[in-house]
């Protein structure tokens, strides 16, 4: 999809995570006794999940920050609901009356497969409860991040070292390469209902990153009112395949070379 070489996920195995969070979400429109069924249920979901109820969330406006060590829920709006997490607090899963979202530190994410296992077992069950029969929206994004260590390297040796060349062209370009302190780009593309968001660049140290690193942030998406839960998990399955052949693509040949097994 996308255009991008199709790879296959099984055949590649890499020996060192480069994720930084993951985040998978769902979409919908609720009804009004949407937060009183959430309340009546939000206990026994605590206990078959094994999270723990953290946050009761009240107009609360949420964003999600590449910077950030934590993960959080996204949201285009103002949502109200419940948070739960781990007791590691490296996985958060936000219920508003519009969204569904299951964030996980990247170091705490192994497979897809657990998280599918997840939903299967947990997520689909509790949005039937919520009367959660369709949803908008289905969506993975990942972040993945490459600190800058030992030797000083500019921006663009340093994103040259971690990127496909393809998306440090436009920093090579400007007059200002030598002196340059950060740079980010960003495209995305439309293939029917589906939509590939994808931003990268250098990030220097500030505040708690107390390195450097190249970030490639990949987000593919599914638009479609309509589409079943019971579609949920095929869905993610589809769209965690395309950011992974984005990643795939996306990262230096070399670096690639370096984590990947033999």
């Amino acid at each position: 999809m996308f255009g991008y070489p199709r790879v296959q996920r099984a055949e590649k195995r890499l020996s060192k995570n480069l994720i930084h969070i993951a985040m998978f979400q769902v979409r919908y429109t609720s009804s009004n006794s949407f937060l009183h069924m959430l309340a009546a249920c939000k206990d026994d979901f605590a206990r078959s999940s094994g999270l723990n109820l953290v946050n009761d969330i009240q107009s609360t406006t949420f964003t999600f920050d590449a910077s950030s060590n934590l993960p959080a829920a996204r949201s285009s709006s103002q949502s109200t609901g419940y948070e739960f997490s781990d007791a590691a607090k490296s996985m958060h899963l936000g219920v508003t009356t519009d969204a569904l979202t299951f964030s996980m530190v990247g170091k705490n994410y192994s497979t897809f497969d657990l998280v599918a296992e997840m939903f299967i077992k947990n997520v689909t069950p509790l949005l039937s409860r919520l009367e959660i029969s369709e949803v908008s929206r289905i969506s993975v994004r990942k972040i993945n991040r490459v600190e800058v260590t030992g030797e000083k390297f500019s921006p663009v040796e340093a994103m040259k070292r971690v990127l496909n060349p393809v998306l440090v062209v436009s920093s090579l370009g400007l007059p200002c390469t030598t002196d340059l302190k950060a740079s980010f780009g960003s495209f995305q593309a439309q293939h029917g209902d589906h939509r590939l968001i994808c931003q990268y660049g250098f990030s220097p140290a500030s505040g708690e990153n107390l390195l450097p690193f190249v970030t490639l942030d990949i987000d593919a998406l599914f638009d479609s009112n309509g589409t079943k839960v019971s579609e949920i998990v095929s869905r993610f399955t589809t769209l965690n395949e395309v950011v992974f052949d984005v990643f795939w693509w996306g990262i230096s040949p070399n670096l690639l070379s370096e984590i990947s097994e033999a």
